[in-house]
């Protein structure tokens, strides 16, 4: 994976997103079906195993152990897929080699030097992300413990987790893709002094967010119960249902603040992105402490915490890209259209949903 990942950002830095793209769905394909081919001939060899020992476990071991295998093969077949790749256009590299008039050659050092300085502050920026869910798993647990409620804490993470989570951090896959692909682009522009460049891809990366984003915060919204009893059957209970009402709107957000982060480490403002997670982490616990104990709204004071977050993110960010860049943010094409595209959608989606469940309990 670690190569794999360097050669992707190879010929991502090269301006290509197709080997990427192509490999990580040959990833996926052998995945699958190394995964189940592999899992299905080693569950009986466990269950032949089973038998001979006379001990339970071996079956299900042995079966977890296959399906695991589809992981590492997946990352092998596109490893080999983008070596392949690099080693078709290595003519064409050492032709743009020697047409270089370049004559002083970067030492490994200082390219390492320039490297972990820019890797660092990228790290910080999501270990304060992932620090986030280990602080409020610790201030729900203190305080739900307290209410009297502790009990009844377990269940409830367990669901806005596995369930309200999942379902949240799917659009944000793509969010996470606009922003990887921005980065080597924003630099190239700011390189060359590009600076309208800097503020259309700007403005393009917001929009695509967005795009993505709404439509997607309000189908989860008006489809929340049918989304969550698809996914989880009987046990996509009424809570998690409201979760999902309720926190569906964090999609926005969450997706604005990843782009927005991926704007400023474009731009060479690595340090900005620390200090508004900083900012926001601390604000984050005061609210979430103030609902959970003086608000007494138990699992959902996390979920609110959370979006609050979100948007004290994108309030930093915003700021601190309308300084850095004088950037003026265009509203009706990039919010309001997508919103109210997204509003008929959710009405028609909803109205279809509803027709088609009387048709069939009508049958």
């Amino acid at each position: 994976m670690a190569y794999l990942g360097v050669m992707r950002g190879y010929f991502q830095g090269q301006g290509t997103m197709i080997p990427t793209a192509v490999s990580q769905i040959l990833e996926q394909i052998v995945n699958a079906i190394i995964s189940v081919v592999a899992a299905g001939y080693l569950f009986q060899l466990g269950f032949k195993a089973t038998l001979i020992y006379d001990e339970s476990g071996y079956a299900e071991a042995y079966g977890a152990a296959g399906g695991t295998l589809g992981t590492g093969m997946g990352a092998a077949a596109a490893l080999l897929f983008v070596l392949f790749l690099y080693l078709m256009y290595r003519p064409a590299l050492r032709r743009r080699v020697r047409r270089d008039k370049t004559r002083r050659r970067e030492s490994y050092g200082s390219l390492t030097g320039i490297f972990i300085c820019t890797v660092i502050p990228v790290i910080l920026s999501t270990t304060i992300y992932n620090v986030n869910a280990v602080i409020d798993n610790g201030i729900v647990a203190y305080g739900m413990d307290k209410l009297g409620q502790g009990e009844e804490y377990l269940a409830l993470w367990g669901i806005y987790n596995n369930k309200y989570l999942l379902l949240v951090h799917v659009p944000l896959a793509m969010a996470n893709s606009l922003a990887s692909s921005l980065i080597p682009s924003l630099s190239s522009a700011v390189a060359a002094k590009e600076r309208r460049e800097v503020l259309k891809k700007t403005a393009t990366v917001i929009r695509c967010a967005m795009i993505i984003a709404i439509p997607s915060a309000v189908g989860m919204t008006v489809l929340a119960a049918p989304i969550m009893h698809l996914l989880f059957g009987e046990s996509g209970d009424s809570e998690a249902v409201k979760m999902l009402l309720t926190g569906s709107v964090a999609v926005v957000f969450l997706s604005l603040s990843t782009v927005t982060n991926a704007i400023l480490q474009g731009i060479n403002h690595m340090k900005t992105p620390i200090r508004n997670a900083l900012i926001s982490l601390v604000l984050h616990v005061i609210a979430l402490y103030i609902l959970l104990m003086y608000g007494k709204m138990g699992i959902y004071s996390v979920l609110i915490a959370n979006i609050l977050f979100s948007v004290f993110m994108c309030m930093l960010n915003a700021s601190s890209i309308r300084r850095y860049l004088r950037y003026r943010q265009e509203i009706r094409r990039t919010f309001l259209l997508p919103a109210a595209a997204s509003a008929v959608m959710g009405a028609v989606a909803f109205a279809v949903y509803k027709a088609s469940w009387r048709c069939l309990t009508a049958m």
